[in-house]
C-alpha cells in the first residue's frame, strides 16, 4: 500500500511536468506543420502562436483567456480545445477538460493527443477501463507517442496491478524518449524486481 501511495504522488508530480512539456510540444508541432506547408501565417495561426507563447512563458491565466477567445473565433481549431483542456486538467477541473476534449474529438476523431488526455481524465476519475481504451486508441493512431506509452504503463503498474504489461510500455516509452528519464528508469528496475519475486 505504501508503495502504491508513494508512487501515485510521484506519478501525479511527474504527469504535471509532462503536461507542461505537452503544452510546449503542441507549439513545436504547429511550427513543424507550418514549415512543411511552407505557407504564410494566417491571422488564426498568429493568434494560436501567441497563445502558445503565453503557455511557454507560464502566463497560464492569460493563455486560458486567449485560448477561449480562439475557440470562439475559430470553432474548428482543435489545438485550442486540447491546450485549454490541459490547463483544466492541471487545475483539476476534470469536467471542463472532458467537455473540451470531447469537442476536439468530435471535430477530429483521429487526434491522438486528445485521446491520451481523455485517458488521464478517466484515470483521475477512477474509470480505469475507459482510461485504458483511450490510451490504446491514442497509440493505435500514433504508436510512437511516448507519453501515451508512459500513461498506459502507469495505469497497468499502479492502478491495475498488471506489471508485465506495464513493463513493456515503460520500455517502449524509454526507447522513444529523446532524453534519459531517471524516474522511469527507477520504476522499471523496481518493477522488474517485483516481477522476479512474484515468479
Amino acid at each position: 500500500m505504501y508503495h502504491a501511495c508513494t508512487k501515485i504522488k510521484n506519478v501525479t508530480k511527474q504527469l504535471l511536468q509532462y503536461i507542461v512539456i505537452a503544452l510546449l510540444l503542441s507549439g513545436c508541432q504547429t511550427t513543424a506543420e507550418k514549415k512543411a506547408d511552407n505557407v504564410a501565417m494566417t491571422a488564426q495561426q498568429i493568434d494560436y502562436e501567441f497563445a502558445l507563447g503565453l503557455l511557454h512563458d507560464n502566463k497560464l491565466s492569460t493563455a486560458a483567456t486567449k485560448l477561449s477567445e480562439l475557440i470562439r473565433n475559430y470553432p474548428a481549431m482543435t489545438g485550442a480545445y486540447v491546450n485549454l483542456a490541459l490547463l483544466n486538467i492541471r487545475d483539476n477541473k476534470l469536467e471542463d477538460a472532458e467537455s473540451l476534449l470531447s469537442k476536439a474529438l468530435s471535430i477530429n476523431p483521429d487526434y491522438a493527443a486528445a485521446h491520451n488526455y481523455m485517458g488521464i481524465i478517466y484515470r483521475n476519475k477512477g474509470l480505469f477501463g475507459k482510461a485504458e481504451a483511450s490510451y490504446k486508441k491514442s497509440l493505435e493512431l500514433d504508436p510512437a507517442y511516448g507519453i501515451a506509452n508512459l500513461n498506459l504503463a502507469i495505469l497497468y503498474d499502479v492502478y491495475l496491478d498488471q506489471g508485465q504489461l506495464a513493463l513493456g510500455y515503460y520500455k517502449r516509452y524509454q526507447q522513444l524518449s529523446m532524453s534519459k528519464d531517471d524516474t522511469v528508469d527507477k520504476w522499471v528496475i523496481e518493477l522488474e524486481r517485483r516481477l522476479q519475486q512474484q515468479s
